[in-house]
């Protein structure tokens, strides 16, 4: 059993190895041409709702065709086009401005050169120059690696769901901030953990929202058909860090993705947290404490997939082949919890005339 866990072990190393030197040579392969494609149509439209406070469902007409042109900048990856709907001064829950906008599309747009993204608007309030839209979006795209896996393409795939707020600015409408209320990433190599995404195999369950220090629970699910084991682990992430850096500093670290110390302590970090899974269904489990900053966190789940088939020539012996690599990621937004003086009882009461 302990050479059966070392193999493994030997695996997931192997492969945030892999992994790392992949994000090294982003520069130096040049990536497979991907021809554009037709936007993406996950699922099927839905017409949205219209409200308004003063009558105001015309305009919110008027914006759907908005977001309409945002889906279409976003689709042919114009990030200036895209940009001229987002308020200079935009920042978002996570605490990114207008210019982390910019670098991390441009940055995800590189990395995933056929990204396409589809927008379900389930509601548009107006009320005034002001406006709230509640959407849902998802996105999917492939990356290619410069390593010898076979099929060796990873798969994304993002929903996330909350609201937008655009505020009129003249006779255009702006976005002024962004409030993600859920958010799930899959990302996954191999045609049978595609497959195991999709049938709902693996599944990565923790709450949406949680209060500063208050402890959680994340789980993820898994019944793997016979004869597929593997090894798994959970841990997690703030959001929301956009440091200021100095532009130097910025083109120094350009190419230096990860250092070989950084590879060092990820895979310690790998050895102490992973567990065998399989042989089934079950669930691992992990207890976190939310941060006492109140700053958004990110939940994650890395899963290696292992098939075995017995070696004919040897009855004892066992092939064992990688059979896919998938990583869940789910948001858990952190709120500041309330002091017991600052609750205070409500006591209703009518309202007075002005």
């Amino acid at each position: 059993m302990k050479t059966f866990r070392l193999i493994f072990l030997i695996i997931l190393t192997l492969f945030s190895v892999l992994n790392a030197e992949a994000k090294r040579n982003t520069n130096t392969y040049k990536k497979k041409t991907v021809k554009k494609v037709a936007p993406l149509r996950e699922y099927p439209e839905v017409k949205p709702l219209f409200l308004g406070c003063n009558g105001e469902e015309k305009t919110a007409k008027e914006i759907e065709e908005i977001l309409g042109k945002i889906e279409i900048a976003w689709n042919n990856h114009q990030i200036n086009e895209l940009l001229k709907y987002y308020a200079v001064d935009f920042k978002s829950k996570d605490g990114a401005d207008i210019k982390n906008v910019k670098e991390n599309l441009n940055d995800f747009w590189k990395n995933y050169p056929d990204a396409q993204l589809q927008s379900i608007i389930s509601s548009i309030y107006v009320c005034g120059d002001y406006a709230t839209i509640n959407l849902t979006e998802i996105a999917k795209a492939s990356e290619y690696n410069n390593n010898k896996i076979k099929d060796n393409i990873f798969h994304f795939k993002a929903i996330v769901s909350g609201f937008t707020y655009l505020k009129k600015n003249g006779d255009s409408w702006q976005i002024i901030d962004e409030d993600i209320i859920s958010e799930t990433i899959y990302k996954y190599l191999g045609k049978s953990a595609k497959d195991y995404i999709e049938k709902g195999y693996l599944k990565l369950i923790g709450p949406d929202k949680v209060e500063a220090n208050e402890n959680y629970i994340v789980k993820l699910e898994y019944n793997l058909p016979a004869g597929i084991e593997g090894l798994a682990f959970i841990d997690k992430e703030l959001l929301g860090d956009f440091p200021e850096e100095d532009v130097k500093d910025n083109k120094k670290k350009e190419n230096d993705f990860t250092t070989e110390e950084e590879i060092q302590k990820e895979k310690q970090k790998i050895a102490e947290n992973t567990r065998t899974i399989g042989g089934g269904s079950g669930e691992l489990k992990k207890l976190f404490t939310a941060n006492s900053l109140s700053q958004n966190e990110m939940i994650r789940s890395q899963i290696e997939l292992i098939s075995f088939n017995k070696n004919k020539s040897k009855s004892n012996n066992k092939e064992f082949y990688l059979d896919g690599i998938i990583i869940i990621s789910k948001r858990v937004n952190t709120i500041h919890p309330q002091k017991p003086e600052e609750k205070k009882t409500f006591t209703k009461k009518p309202f007075k005339d002005l």
